[in-house]
């Protein structure tokens, strides 16, 4: 599946559910970048790790990154039946 048609329908499922257009920005915003790097949707979780890894954000914005992908691909399993290679633990495989 194409990063940004998977994007576009999360942004839809989003308004469907009653986000207001801020939130559905700022993961717009958060989750572009990721979809620009990556055309084909990663499913293996050394994709996602790497992507966290080469930000150049300090760790404390990585966090909110790392929590849009979590919201992103919870979706994808929710509705697109794609498992989430995103890591249970915080970015990077650290606890949290």
């Amino acid at each position: 599946m194409e990063t940004k048609e998977a994007l576009t329908r999360f942004i839809k499922k989003c308004e469907e559910r009653g986000l207001s257009p801020e939130t559905r920005r700022t993961y717009l915003s958060y989750l572009r970048h990721f979809a620009d790097e990556h055309p084909e949707l990663p499913t293996d979780t050394p994709s996602i790790e790497a992507f966290l890894k080469k930000r150049k954000e300090t760790p404390a914005h990585r966090g909110p990154v790392f929590k849009k992908l979590q919201a992103f691909y919870s979706y994808l399993e929710q509705f697109e039946g794609i498992s989430s290679p995103v890591p249970a633990s915080g970015p990077m495989g650290r606890p949290r």
